[in-house]
């Protein structure tokens, strides 16, 4: 809901353009139209951020559904924006989602301006799916390497 201090008229924008525009600065300006018809005048960096957060929030809670369905139901389509989660092993697929969801609450309760945090999550994340979904990367990754305590001393 958008609740903002004034509502302004249509014809403020031409009479009084300032006091909209600084309004529209301290946050959001709302203008009725002379038909009833309501519009919200408001920075885009911080309009942007919240769209950006909500659909990654969008996303991530139809992967979190689609990842209650049995495994060998789910089919490429269940995982949505995020496909490439399809790679990572069962386990990992909940912890990218649970620790994605509780990033983009903690941006979005936080009111931040950027959106560093989760989009390097996401990158870091993505890089160990492809990871898991090269098989000879995965096997170098996983093969147990000698330990260099048991050797002997040159």
């Amino acid at each position: 809901m958008i609740v903002m201090d004034t509502a302004f008229q249509a014809t403020d924008l031409a009479r009084n353009h300032r006091e909209v525009i600084d309004g529209a600065r301290r946050g959001g300006a709302l203008i009725r139209d002379k038909d009833g018809f309501v519009l919200l005048l408001q920075p885009a960096g911080p309009a942007n951020r919240r769209t950006q957060v909500m659909e990654w929030m969008t996303s991530a809670i139809r992967l979190d559904l689609a990842l209650r369905t049995p495994a060998p139901a789910r089919g490429p389509w269940s995982y949505g924006d995020f496909g490439w989660v399809a790679q990572l092993e069962e386990g990992d697929q909940q912890k990218f989602v649970d620790g994605l969801l509780e990033r983009l609450l903690t941006t979005d309760s936080n009111d931040a301006n950027s959106l560093d945090g989760v989009e390097d999550y996401l990158v870091d994340w993505r890089a160990t799916a492809h990871a898991w979904g090269d098989e000879e990367l995965r096997n170098a990754l996983t093969t147990d390497l000698p330990d260099p305590s048991s050797q002997a001393a040159l």
